[in-house]
């Protein structure tokens, strides 16, 4: 992520996980990104069943965010 924002110079870095996955959440935190609950989104997977997507975002300033 340092190099992303350091030397290709993107303006911003998103991720995301299923509501499940508190591993991947816990994992986010620790790397201090930023829950950003207005990006939350809800899709359909192949089985037509609704996944839930929590949207995390690499704040101005990090890693100290």
């Amino acid at each position: 992520m340092r190099h992303a924002i350091d030397n290709a110079g993107l303006r911003e870095i998103v991720s995301y996980t299923s509501l499940d996955n508190v591993r991947s959440q816990a994992v986010m935190a620790r790397l201090n990104l930023r829950r950003d609950r207005a990006r939350d989104f809800t899709t359909l997977t192949s089985r037509g069943e609704p996944w839930r997507g929590l949207v995390w975002v690499v704040p101005a300033g990090w890693p100290r965010g």
